[in-house]
Protein backbone atom coordinates (compact mmCIF):
# COMPACT_ATOMS: atom_id res chain seq x y z
CA UNK A 1 0.00 0.00 0.00
CA UNK A 2 1.38 3.35 -0.97
CA UNK A 3 1.52 5.85 1.89
CA UNK A 4 2.27 8.72 -0.31
CA UNK A 5 1.11 9.12 -3.83
CA UNK A 6 2.81 11.70 -5.96
CA UNK A 7 0.51 13.73 -8.15
CA UNK A 8 0.62 13.06 -11.82
CA UNK A 9 2.32 15.60 -13.95
CA UNK A 10 -0.26 17.75 -15.64
CA UNK A 11 -3.05 16.65 -13.34
CA UNK A 12 -3.26 20.12 -11.78
CA UNK A 13 -5.23 22.53 -13.91
CA UNK A 14 -3.54 25.81 -14.63
CA UNK A 15 -5.20 28.84 -13.09
CA UNK A 16 -3.99 31.09 -15.84
CA UNK A 17 -6.69 32.79 -17.87
CA UNK A 18 -7.36 31.63 -21.39
CA UNK A 19 -4.61 32.41 -23.85
CA UNK A 20 -6.42 35.30 -25.51
CA UNK A 21 -6.87 37.05 -22.15
CA UNK A 22 -3.27 36.75 -21.04
CA UNK A 23 -1.37 40.03 -21.29
CA UNK A 24 2.19 39.31 -22.29
CA UNK A 25 5.03 41.53 -20.97
CA UNK A 26 5.15 44.80 -22.83
CA UNK A 27 1.58 44.62 -24.11
CA UNK A 28 -1.62 46.03 -22.66
CA UNK A 29 -2.07 47.89 -19.39
CA UNK A 30 -0.62 45.03 -17.35
CA UNK A 31 2.53 42.98 -17.58
CA UNK A 32 2.49 39.28 -16.62
CA UNK A 33 5.04 37.97 -14.15
CA UNK A 34 5.12 34.20 -13.65
CA UNK A 35 7.02 32.42 -10.88
CA UNK A 36 7.16 28.81 -9.65
CA UNK A 37 4.96 29.47 -6.62
CA UNK A 38 2.82 32.24 -8.09
CA UNK A 39 2.20 31.31 -11.73
CA UNK A 40 -0.12 34.20 -12.57
CA UNK A 41 0.86 37.48 -10.93
CA UNK A 42 -0.26 40.58 -12.76
CA UNK A 43 1.90 43.64 -12.20
CA UNK A 44 0.62 47.04 -13.36
CA UNK A 45 3.02 48.51 -15.86
CA UNK A 46 4.13 52.11 -15.21
CA UNK A 47 4.52 54.42 -18.13
CA UNK A 48 5.77 57.95 -18.62
CA UNK A 49 2.42 58.59 -20.27
CA UNK A 50 0.46 57.91 -17.07
CA UNK A 51 -0.95 61.22 -15.81
CA UNK A 52 -3.48 60.08 -13.25
CA UNK A 53 -6.54 57.87 -12.89
CA UNK A 54 -7.76 57.10 -16.36
CA UNK A 55 -5.62 59.85 -17.89
CA UNK A 56 -3.02 59.46 -20.61
CA UNK A 57 -1.44 61.49 -23.37
CA UNK A 58 -4.58 61.19 -25.51
CA UNK A 59 -6.62 62.94 -22.79
CA UNK A 60 -4.74 66.22 -22.97
CA UNK A 61 -4.64 68.96 -25.56
CA UNK A 62 -1.84 71.28 -26.53
CA UNK A 63 -2.85 74.94 -26.27
CA UNK A 64 -3.47 76.80 -29.49
CA UNK A 65 -1.22 79.65 -30.61
CA UNK A 66 -4.06 82.12 -30.07
CA UNK A 67 -4.55 81.18 -26.42
CA UNK A 68 -0.79 81.16 -25.79
CA UNK A 69 -0.44 84.65 -27.28
CA UNK A 70 -3.46 85.79 -25.28
CA UNK A 71 -1.89 84.56 -22.04
CA UNK A 72 1.40 86.27 -22.91
CA UNK A 73 -0.36 89.56 -23.67
CA UNK A 74 -2.04 89.46 -20.24
CA UNK A 75 1.34 88.88 -18.58
CA UNK A 76 2.96 91.58 -20.71
CA UNK A 77 0.23 94.05 -19.71
CA UNK A 78 0.85 93.23 -16.04
CA UNK A 79 4.59 93.81 -16.54
CA UNK A 80 3.86 97.15 -18.24
CA UNK A 81 1.61 98.22 -15.34
CA UNK A 82 4.33 97.29 -12.84
CA UNK A 83 6.86 99.35 -14.79
CA UNK A 84 4.50 102.34 -15.04
CA UNK A 85 3.74 102.27 -11.32
CA UNK A 86 7.47 102.28 -10.55
CA UNK A 87 8.28 104.81 -13.27
CA UNK A 88 6.11 107.53 -11.79
CA UNK A 89 7.74 107.80 -8.32
CA UNK A 90 11.28 106.91 -9.36
CA UNK A 91 11.63 108.93 -12.59
CA UNK A 92 8.75 111.27 -13.46
CA UNK A 93 8.32 112.92 -10.06
CA UNK A 94 12.09 113.42 -9.52
CA UNK A 95 12.34 114.97 -13.01
CA UNK A 96 9.49 117.37 -12.22
CA UNK A 97 11.10 118.26 -8.92
CA UNK A 98 14.50 118.52 -10.64
CA UNK A 99 16.11 116.24 -8.09
CA UNK A 100 17.59 113.83 -10.60
CA UNK A 101 20.18 114.22 -13.34
CA UNK A 102 20.21 112.54 -16.81
CA UNK A 103 22.71 109.89 -15.74
CA UNK A 104 20.46 108.84 -12.88
CA UNK A 105 17.48 108.72 -15.21
CA UNK A 106 19.35 106.27 -17.46
CA UNK A 107 20.38 104.10 -14.52
CA UNK A 108 16.87 103.98 -13.11
CA UNK A 109 15.44 103.17 -16.52
CA UNK A 110 17.76 100.17 -16.72
CA UNK A 111 16.70 99.00 -13.27
CA UNK A 112 13.00 99.33 -14.11
CA UNK A 113 13.52 97.39 -17.34
CA UNK A 114 15.27 94.66 -15.35
CA UNK A 115 12.33 94.50 -12.93
CA UNK A 116 9.90 94.18 -15.85
CA UNK A 117 11.85 91.36 -17.48
CA UNK A 118 12.24 89.66 -14.09
CA UNK A 119 8.49 89.38 -13.82
CA UNK A 120 8.28 87.87 -17.33
CA UNK A 121 11.09 85.40 -16.57
CA UNK A 122 9.68 84.22 -13.22
CA UNK A 123 6.00 84.51 -14.13
CA UNK A 124 5.32 80.76 -14.40
CA UNK A 125 6.75 79.85 -10.99
CA UNK A 126 6.18 77.58 -9.22
CA UNK A 127 3.37 75.58 -10.84
CA UNK A 128 3.84 76.41 -14.53
CA UNK A 129 0.96 78.90 -14.51
CA UNK A 130 1.42 82.63 -14.83
CA UNK A 131 -1.50 85.00 -14.20
CA UNK A 132 -2.20 85.03 -17.93
CA UNK A 133 -2.08 81.26 -18.25
CA UNK A 134 -4.28 80.80 -15.20
CA UNK A 135 -6.83 83.23 -16.66
CA UNK A 136 -7.00 81.20 -19.89
CA UNK A 137 -6.72 77.78 -18.20
CA UNK A 138 -3.28 76.92 -19.53
CA UNK A 139 -0.27 75.30 -17.89
CA UNK A 140 3.37 74.79 -18.80
CA UNK A 141 4.31 71.10 -18.56
CA UNK A 142 7.06 68.79 -19.78
CA UNK A 143 7.08 66.94 -23.11
CA UNK A 144 5.21 64.00 -21.54
CA UNK A 145 2.85 66.33 -19.65
CA UNK A 146 4.80 65.92 -16.41
CA UNK A 147 5.27 68.79 -13.92
CA UNK A 148 8.24 71.01 -14.75
CA UNK A 149 10.99 71.96 -12.31
CA UNK A 150 11.61 75.59 -11.33
CA UNK A 151 14.92 75.54 -13.20
CA UNK A 152 13.30 74.48 -16.48
CA UNK A 153 10.54 77.10 -16.10
CA UNK A 154 13.16 79.82 -15.66
CA UNK A 155 15.24 78.49 -18.59
CA UNK A 156 12.16 78.50 -20.81
CA UNK A 157 11.27 82.09 -19.99
CA UNK A 158 14.82 83.43 -20.27
CA UNK A 159 14.23 83.45 -24.02
CA UNK A 160 11.71 86.27 -23.57
CA UNK A 161 14.75 88.55 -23.67
CA UNK A 162 15.15 87.46 -27.31
CA UNK A 163 11.54 88.28 -28.13
CA UNK A 164 12.27 89.50 -31.71
CA UNK A 165 13.97 86.18 -32.48
CA UNK A 166 11.15 84.29 -30.76
CA UNK A 167 8.57 86.15 -32.85
CA UNK A 168 10.37 85.32 -36.11
CA UNK A 169 10.73 81.69 -35.00
CA UNK A 170 7.00 81.38 -34.30
CA UNK A 171 6.21 82.80 -37.75
CA UNK A 172 8.63 80.43 -39.48
CA UNK A 173 7.39 77.36 -37.58
CA UNK A 174 3.70 78.35 -37.82
CA UNK A 175 3.49 78.81 -34.06
CA UNK A 176 4.37 75.22 -33.24
CA UNK A 177 6.81 75.88 -30.38
CA UNK A 178 8.87 78.66 -28.86
CA UNK A 179 12.63 78.39 -28.77
CA UNK A 180 12.39 78.37 -24.99
CA UNK A 181 10.07 75.34 -25.14
CA UNK A 182 12.48 73.47 -27.39
CA UNK A 183 15.49 74.14 -25.16
CA UNK A 184 13.66 73.43 -21.86
CA UNK A 185 11.68 70.49 -23.32
CA UNK A 186 8.34 71.98 -22.30
CA UNK A 187 4.96 72.74 -23.79
CA UNK A 188 1.77 74.64 -22.95
CA UNK A 189 -1.36 72.55 -22.44
CA UNK A 190 -5.02 73.03 -21.61
CA UNK A 191 -4.93 72.59 -17.84
CA UNK A 192 -8.62 71.74 -17.30
CA UNK A 193 -8.07 68.51 -19.22
CA UNK A 194 -5.14 67.42 -17.01
CA UNK A 195 -5.51 65.74 -13.64
CA UNK A 196 -2.04 64.93 -12.41
CA UNK A 197 -1.59 62.10 -9.94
Amino acid sequence: MELFKSPKVGSHKSRLPEEENVCEPGHGPYAVKRTIFMPDVYVPRRSHQTLGKGKNMTDIQRASLGKRLGAFMIDFLIAAIIQALLYIPFIIIPIIQKTIDPAQVTTRNLWLTLVTFSYLIFRDLPTGQSIGKKALHLQTLGMNAEPVSVGRLILRNLFVVLYPVEAIWLIVTSGEKRLGDIVAQTGVYEDQKIKLA
